[in-house]
């Protein structure tokens, strides 16, 4: 193998994100942010309040509601679920969601704390009220993790690629088409 070269693309996920101000209670004990939620599905309670209606949030109702066959409420803040996916994903979604009547949905509604008991919401209109739940799993928004984590991967190889949601979190049919295009480089 003469003149071979060694490369890599290492792959890290994208880390949660807390817009401030931070809901009080989020450190209780039966909170999860939606990394900690898919590692630890055997804290997942039989009442599920997920905080954030985009496409995490969607995936751990679905997956209560259809493999567990439990009960979960969606709060979203603006007035679409999953507004940056597909409109198909969507529609898909709301279907499955339907067919089960396990999952139910609170747009423009934001979680104002989160209490032993369950949780506490008020609506756009100003109308508020408790959700009782036994675990709750905030899905805020994604971000990509920091250069300081990063910079250890470039003493690994001379030639190293970030791509994908460490790059930058996105629709992953973006971030499939990097890692193909850097990879037809390489």
């Amino acid at each position: 193998m003469k003149n071979a070269t060694h490369q890599r693309q290492i792959r890290t996920d994208s880390v949660p994100v807390f817009s401030p101000p931070r809901i009080k209670g989020i450190d209780l004990p039966f909170v999860m942010d939606c990394h900690e939620a898919s590692t630890h599905k055997e804290r997942w309670g039989e009442r599920l309040v997920i905080i954030g209606g985009g496409a995490n949030g969607l995936k751990f109702a679905l997956e209560q509601s259809l493999i567990k066959g439990a009960h979960s409420v969606i709060i979203e803040v603006t007035d679409t679920l999953a507004s940056k996916v597909l409109k198909d994903f969507r529609v898909y979604a709301k279907q499955l969601f339907d067919k089960t009547g396990l999952i139910e949905t609170l747009t423009e509604t934001r979680c104002t704390d989160i209490t032993p008991g369950g949780v506490n919401i008020e609506s756009t209109d100003g109308s508020k009220r408790f959700i009782t739940c036994d675990s709750v799993i905030y899905c805020g928004g994604l971000g990509a993790p920091s250069s300081n984590e990063l910079e250890a991967y470039f003493k690994c190889t001379p030639q190293t690629y970030i791509i994908g949601d460490c790059r930058m979190p996105r629709m992953i049919k973006d971030a499939v088409v990097e890692g193909y295009n850097i990879a037809q480089n390489i």
